[in-house]
């Protein structure tokens, strides 16, 4: 078990300045825009940020076009974010009550999982954001897992793993129990000390965690520029509340968007689209200029109705 009480002594006002020392945010511009393109997300799209932190993911987000609704327990990290994303919504909110949507992709970034004090309360935040998606969404995990913590840092076989690293005046002190699988992270400066502890899942271990939460399909990358999975670096995780037709790259069409397609009588969406559609060869190339953005949307709608259509109709516990 973790304990609960570290959270709000590390998510102070000296959390924010201690991890841009490390190097932490150099990324996330590029991060995002990465993610943007391996989600397939429309503009426009509702998009749920937990746990938000100070707001930098949720910031760019919606600085792209989104709408960005961010959840976080500490009421600093809340308090930044107001500050600097005005226009996004941010709620104080334990991880486990997430607001009820639909969103059409929650985000989990930044291995941002693992901090609860039990395994059963990681599966219940699991099944809250599963609750928040709507049924065409999508959930991303960002996670340092079990492999990748070995690869960067066991040596061979022992039963612990100590590591010290100084950065810009910032010292991080590292101890992972491999019996247990928690992690203990000390950064230090200038008089400012704090320790975090995460527990540590594997590959395996998170995908069965996502479908008892009740995510019928998941995919894993080794980045959001959807490289293939390797130990050596985080893995992201894609999830998905049905089995979406294998359409590459996968399009996500906020709420906002399905609405104004028209349908027909019998429910199909009114948009031209071939008799057949074989999603293992279907692509979108996004460079094309050929479409405009609303004939992109209803194309887009069309592709996934007809993809879902084919699941629930072979399955028959979706189908009920």
């Amino acid at each position: 078990m973790i304990g609960n009480d570290w959270a709000a002594a590390l998510f102070d006002e000296g959390y924010e300045e201690t991890f841009r020392r490390l190097g932490k945010y150099d990324t996330t511009e590029r991060d995002i825009d990465d993610l943007v393109r391996l989600v397939g997300l429309a503009p426009g799209s509702r998009i749920l940020d937990v746990p938000c932190g100070w707001g930098r993911h949720a910031g760019r987000l919606q600085s792209l076009g989104h709408k960005v609704f961010g959840v976080d327990g500490s009421a600093s990290q809340i308090h930044r974010a107001r500050t600097m994303w005005p226009e996004v919504t941010f709620q104080r909110s334990d991880m486990r009550n997430t607001p009820p949507g639909p969103f059409d992709v929650i985000l989990n970034l930044w291995t941002s999982f693992g901090y609860l004090p039990t395994m059963e309360d990681d599966l219940t935040a699991l099944r809250a954001w599963h609750h928040s998606l709507a049924r065409t969404g999508c959930l991303v995990m960002e996670l340092t897992t079990r492999e990748n913590a070995e690869y960067t840092n066991r040596v061979g076989d022992e039963l612990s793993t100590s590591k010290v690293v100084d950065i810009n005046g910032v010292r991080e002190t590292s101890i992972i129990d491999w019996g247990t699988g928690i992690s203990r992270n000390t950064y230090s400066r200038d008089g400012w000390t704090r320790t975090s502890y995460l527990r540590l899942y594997r590959r395996t271990e998170i995908e069965d965690l996502l479908r008892q939460a009740g995510f019928a399909a998941v995919d894993q990358y080794g980045s959001f520029t959807g490289e293939p999975v390797s130990d050596a670096h985080r893995t992201i995780f894609l999830a998905y509340p049905i089995s979406p037709g294998r359409v590459s790259p996968r399009p996500h069409v906020p709420s906002s968007h399905r609405a104004a397609v028209p349908h027909d009588d019998s429910g199909t969406p009114d948009v031209p689209l071939p008799q057949r559609l074989s999603r293992e060869t279907v692509a979108v190339n996004r460079n094309e200029p050929s479409l405009d953005g609303g004939q992109l949307s209803a194309f887009l709608l069309a592709l996934r109705w007809w993809a879902a259509r084919d699941r629930l109709y072979f399955d028959p516990v979706l189908r009920e």
